[in-house]
């Protein structure tokens, strides 16, 4: 018999989609005085970024941007800053961005949840540069409130941010290991309250960008959290070896790829590739 997902569980989301919202708000005007959102946020540096001919000029922004992203108060991060680079002619900062929003490979409306985008800021020599802005995972709704409902205490609203980050992190990781790619997906989330694993797959996702043309990364797509005795043999094997990666080298060449569940996202590719060949 299907499980049903508790009310509370659903209200859970929703208040963690607030709560990423309210964040992103405060670290988007943050990173551009004024902004709105994430997307306002780079539109607008970009748009500065390309006003200003002297790269020690556009390094000098950045420079600004990047401090101003690190003071925000740790109860109000929505982000992961990646590190920052630079000298007189060449720069980098580079975050992840926590979102709520549409899944970013269907149709708008289609499913709800929170994006995990990778952002790279940079400027190269001989002083151009630009944006790169990629989804390294995407979390659903539904994944969130099974997430509440099977821990062995139900989790807070920051350690729903944890869980975010760590989809991201995932993203991330499996990026530098192409072999993984396709493959499903099942991230052990720790002993003791957390005993539970998230499971997805990683979906390559290819983007338009202006230094590097086209680019085709993993996007880490968690459709679900279960317990232990739901996964497969094949699943609880790859948990092990990610948990082992994660906790020691995050070396992940001992982790085998494994077919990816077939799920409701799977389903709305599959049919719009149909859709294309046919027309």
């Amino acid at each position: 018999m299907k499980e049903h997902m508790s009310t509370e569980a659903r209200i859970f989301a929703r208040q963690l989609a607030r709560e990423v919202r309210r964040r992103e708000r405060i670290g988007a005007g943050m990173l551009w005085p004024g902004a709105a959102d994430w997307n306002q946020a780079t539109s607008c540096l970009l748009k500065d970024f390309f006003k200003r001919g002297s790269p020690i000029k556009r390094i000098e922004m950045l420079k600004r941007a990047n401090d101003r992203v690190e003071s925000v108060a740790d109860a109000d991060v929505s982000f992961m800053t990646m590190g920052s680079f630079a000298n007189r002619r060449r720069g980098r900062f580079g975050i992840m961005t926590l979102l709520e929003g549409d899944h970013p490979l269907i149709d708008a409306g289609a499913e709800r949840g929170f994006i995990v985008t990778w952002h790279a800021y940079e400027v190269t020599r001989p002083g151009d540069g630009g944006i790169t802005a990629l989804p390294f995972a995407y979390a659903s709704a539904h994944a969130l409130g099974r997430f509440f409902d099977r821990a062995h205490r139900h989790p807070d609203i920051d350690e729903g941010i944890a869980f975010l980050k760590l989809c991201g992190a995932v993203g991330w990781e499996v990026g530098h290991r192409k072999e993984l790619w396709k493959s499903g997906i099942t991230v052990p989330l720790g002993p003791g309250d957390w005993d539970l694993y998230a499971v997805g797959s990683a979906r390559p996702v290819t983007r338009k960008t202006k230094l590097k043309g086209k680019i085709t990364t993993p996007m880490f797509d968690c459709r679900t959290v279960l317990e232990r005795q739901m996964l497969s043999a094949e699943e609880q094997c790859q948990a092990a070896a990610l948990g082992d990666a994660w906790t020691n080298d995050h070396d992940l060449t001992k982790v085998a790829r494994i077919e990816p569940r077939f799920d409701f996202v799977a389903q709305m590719i599959a049919e719009a590739g149909e859709r294309r060949m046919a027309s």
